[in-house]
């Protein structure tokens, strides 16, 4: 009788639990769901309607601006969370507009919204649950809150069409740039003291560091005057780019850095000096590794010497420079030959 009991009991409880609204609120194209969760301190957070189990449509639709509080039955409440699968595939829903009060937004909240096209964070930097826009092929745009101080772009790496991105001033680390397929230019906060941008790429607030080039930038990529030093992976996948210009600061950067440039066609180093760029039997090397050996590698016509001395022509295992590094297999036709170099005269005017 007591085993009954307490079967009856659980199955009441796990009934319970997978209802996932207390109430409702209007907006202008629909309906939201709320969840209370804590009755004292009046805390609710937005959900789906009904039970995780029903296989409904989700009715969230249009633009959402979601409100800070809510009143059900006499006592407001303040919309601190987004709850799991909250607006999951809500395949009508185009725009979010989160508020500060949210400190939460759970996992996979806008899983499969397809057409979402902008969404609006909260000026404090919520927690983030796993997959929060999972399968979000369709942003366009995003607002980071002001007070944000790190971001990991790889919770839009569904989408292609995330074009540009502006980081504001408070913002210190920023992870994953390179995992947007689709982005063409980043700007930052003229107030952030750790970044910068520069013709739409990412440097250090200094601007001695080139951290990265967005993967979808096109054309000539000029590296900024004074920049010494190219962090790895910066100009990686850049394959719509067709010619870089390096300023004279530059002195060592990766080899691979040109090896999947797949529309490059010219390099360009305006410094007397070649860059060290890869280690071959204990030595450094001016190596460019590309992804065919039809790439022009013009300087100034008083460096063709050291350029020629100084560029490895020779297939071989070539590992990184400063850190230890596995060895990298470089074959020959990975490798622009020494007929390759373009001396001109007037270099510092070459555009």
């Amino acid at each position: 009788m007591k085993s009954a009991i307490l079967t009856l009991l659980v199955l009441t409880l796990s009934a319970t639990s997978i209802e996932a609204h207390d109430f409702t609120t209007t907006y202008d194209n629909g309906t939201l769901y709320f969840k209370i969760t804590s009755v004292p301190g009046k805390t609710v957070q937005v959900t789906y309607p009904g039970s995780i189990t029903d296989s409904v449509k989700s009715p969230y639709s249009g633009r959402i601006d979601i409100p800070n509080k809510v009143q059900y039955e006499g006592v407001v409440y303040t919309v601190t969370a987004i709850s799991n699968k909250a607006f999951a595939n809500a395949t009508d829903l185009t725009s979010i507009i989160i508020p500060s009060t949210v400190t939460r937004i759970g996992d996979f909240a806008f899983e499969g919204c397809s057409n979402l096209r902008s969404v609006v964070f909260p000026g404090s930097q919520p927690e983030m649950g796993q997959g929060t826009f999972f399968r979000c092929t369709g942003i366009e745009s995003i607002t980071i809150g002001s007070d944000w101080q790190s971001i990991n772009l790889a919770m839009f790496r569904w989408s292609d069409s995330l074009k540009h991105i502006s980081f504001p001033a408070k913002v210190s680390k920023i992870q994953s740039i390179k995992k947007l397929k689709g982005l063409q230019t980043v700007s930052v906060d003229p107030n952030n003291n750790y970044f910068q941008s520069i013709n739409g790429a990412l440097y250090s607030h200094d601007g001695k560091t080139l951290y990265a080039v967005p993967r979808a930038a096109k054309g000539t990529i000029t590296v900024a005057e004074g920049t010494t030093s190219i962090t790895q992976g910066a100009l990686i996948d850049c394959t719509a780019v067709s010619r870089i210009i390096f300023p004279d600061s530059i002195k060592t950067f990766s080899f691979r850095e040109t090896s999947r440039m797949t529309n490059l066609t010219e390099v360009v180093f305006k410094g007397s000096t070649p860059p060290l760029t890869a280690a071959y039997q204990g030595s450094e090397k001016f190596l460019l590794m590309t992804a065919s050996q039809n790439v022009t590698i013009t300087i100034a016509k008083d460096s063709k010497t050291a350029f020629a001395d100084a560029l490895a022509v020779q297939a071989g295992d070539y590992t990184e420079i400063g850190a230890p590094s596995v060895p990298y297999v470089v074959n020959q036709s990975q490798i622009p030959s020494a007929s390759s170099l373009n001396a001109i005269k007037n270099l510092q005017d070459y555009e």
